[in-house]
């Protein structure tokens, strides 16, 4: 069960087709009405690289004067926030109540002695030395897909597509790319081995819908920019991977790619600039295997 649930997850994470645009505009309008807002209007781009102009000409809605006059003075109430920061503290409270619902809260989790162990071995034979369930299930699922989800999939777009120290940087969701975290609470559930409240059943089904539908998204006041998914994606097993963790490569061409261009490359995991590609496989078509 675990496997399928990791390997289901990682086909979202890594799908290329076009976004499902109705399902992820009713997902964020789910989310949106949850923290006390109406239907945004929606626009879409094919990139993430494409985002910084279209948020500038609409910086107002990501920044309004309401929520920088709170930040500056330490004042405000919770409708003086971000509409990107009332959802972002919207999903870390969700995540803590499924956390202290699986049994294994963040705390617990960060120092869990043997979750390094089963990382580091099958999930039959950690569970035969001993590790806890909810353990083998981190180990099998969620932390095997942030090794390039959370981690290293949106590192790489990120240092690519948008500008460094960018504003935009740290207000942006990144839709597919949250199956890691959405996929511990989802296997904790096939496996009855957690039980969540309605409520949060709920929210949780808006965000793993957006997961399902489209890239990353920026939500404003009254305007949410999402994105469409990448055209392609090229990995390969991560060496010595127990369970199924992938890194960025492709030696012929981008690593990841967009239909409007923006691209980046990666050979075996690490990020470099396109002629590094093309000198790898001109070296070993001239019979350099270096």
């Amino acid at each position: 069960m675990a496997h399928a649930v990791r390997n289901e997850w990682l086909g979202h994470g890594l799908c290329t087709l076009p976004a499902d645009r109705a399902g992820a505009e009713d997902a964020v309008t789910g989310l949106y009405q949850l923290i006390g807002e109406a239907r945004p209007r929606f626009s879409w781009i094919t990139s993430p690289a494409a985002a910084p102009p279209v948020l500038a000409a609409e910086r107002q809605r990501f920044h309004p004067p309401r929520s920088q006059a709170a930040a500056a003075l330490g004042t405000g109430t919770w409708t003086d926030q971000t509409v990107g920061a009332r959802l972002a503290y919207s999903r870390s409270d969700l995540r803590e109540r499924l956390d202290v619902a699986t049994g294994h809260p963040h705390w617990r989790r960060t120092r869990d002695p043997w979750l390094q162990p089963a990382r580091a071995m099958t999930s039959k034979d950690a569970l035969e030395t001993g590790a806890p369930l909810h353990t083998v299930l981190e180990a099998t699922v969620r932390a095997s897909l942030q090794v390039l989800l959370g981690d290293a999939l949106p590192a790489a777009i990120r240092t690519a597509m948008l500008p460094a120290r960018s504003e935009w940087l740290a207000q942006g969701n990144y839709g597919q790319h949250d199956a890691y975290w959405l996929s511990a609470y989802d296997v904790h559930a096939r496996t009855e081995s957690a039980r969540y409240r309605d409520g949060d059943v709920h929210q949780l089904g808006l965000w793993a819908a957006l997961v399902r539908s489209a890239g990353w998204w920026w939500p404003g006041e009254g305007l949410c920019v999402m994105t469409e998914r990448p055209a392609e994606v090229h990995t390969e097993p991560l060496p010595n991977g127990r369970h199924g963790e992938l890194r960025l490569h492709h030696e012929s061409g981008p690593a990841v790619r967009y239909a409007d261009g923006a691209e980046l490359y990666a050979l075996h995991g690490t990020p470099v600039l396109s002629w590094d590609t093309a000198a790898v496989a001109g070296g070993r078509a001239g019979g350099d295997g270096r």
